[in-house]
């Protein structure tokens, strides 16, 4: 019910003022002072940080080559939470994509915003699961700068794919939740005609989800409203059942062009 009642007046409070909520806005267009009204009546309680919004976007081009961006907006109560969510991490492949992009700022409980610094962003390989498979795969970090109690941080990481896959189509998966509080989770597929998609949601039962076409494009958008906690995954729970939220989807026509490639 905090959440709820924290989410309702923030919205009253942006909509008087004309703006849109900063969950619609475009990233980084916010005012530190939005940002920091958005938050306010939240209480901590017993959670290191509160998600304001997760955010995901993947938008495919005619090729089916697709650009992913996440985004996420939180409040940090905690010395525990500013060490726990203090990096920035995406893995990603060289042969087909171009290294991700990461953007972030941190605004302290003075008000000072500070950019997160392109020249502090680490590449690396990323660690293998078995001595035996080797991979070009690398994964770049990015520490966010000045995080402490009462910082609000809001970043975003771009992937493009430039490369085609050797399998046709692609298959993604968009968990929702964290083990803190989330208000709002949105996420946005934009794909080509002809170009398929199908997807399945598992245990998100209230979702919105809006889906439609308009200039030869598909859009769909999946709007979740706030989430608690998410509990712990039962132990040996079997591999076909759901074991927290997410959609699943795929371009890929069906599964005699994924054998055939």
């Amino acid at each position: 019910m905090k959440l709820i009642s924290a989410l309702f007046l923030a919205t009253v409070f942006l909509s008087a003022q004309g703006e849109r909520p900063v969950w619609e806005q475009p990233a980084f267009s916010a005012s530190p002072q939005a940002l920091q009204q958005a938050f306010s009546g939240m209480e901590a309680g017993s959670n290191p940080v509160t998600v304001l919004l997760e955010e995901g976007r993947f938008e495919y081009d005619s090729a089916g080559r697709l650009t992913h961006l996440y985004r996420t907006i939180f409040k940090v109560w905690t010395k525990e939470g500013a060490s726990a969510w203090a990096m920035a991490e995406q893995g990603w492949a060289p042969w087909v994509e171009d290294r991700p992009v990461v953007r972030a700022r941190v605004i302290g409980p003075d008000g000072t915003v500070h950019e997160l610094d392109p020249k502090t962003v680490a590449d690396a390989p990323a660690s293998e699961a078995s001595g035996d498979v080797l991979s070009d795969r690398r994964i770049v970090r990015a520490p966010m700068p000045a995080v402490e109690p009462g910082s609000i941080v809001e970043k975003e990481i771009v992937t493009r794919q430039t490369g085609d896959s050797p399998v046709p189509g692609s298959l993604c998966y968009f968990h929702f939740g964290f083990s803190v509080p989330v208000q709002h989770t949105r996420v946005r597929i934009r794909v080509p005609d002809p170009l398929p998609l199908r997807f399945k949601l598992h245990l998100l039962p209230d979702i919105a989800v809006s889906d439609h076409k308009e200039g030869g494009v598909r859009e769909i958008l999946f709007d979740q409203g706030p989430m608690k906690p998410l509990e712990d995954v039962p132990p040996l729970l079997p591999s076909d059942v759901p074991g927290s939220p997410y959609v699943v989807f795929s371009t890929a026509g069906d599964w005699n062009a994924v054998a055939k490639a």
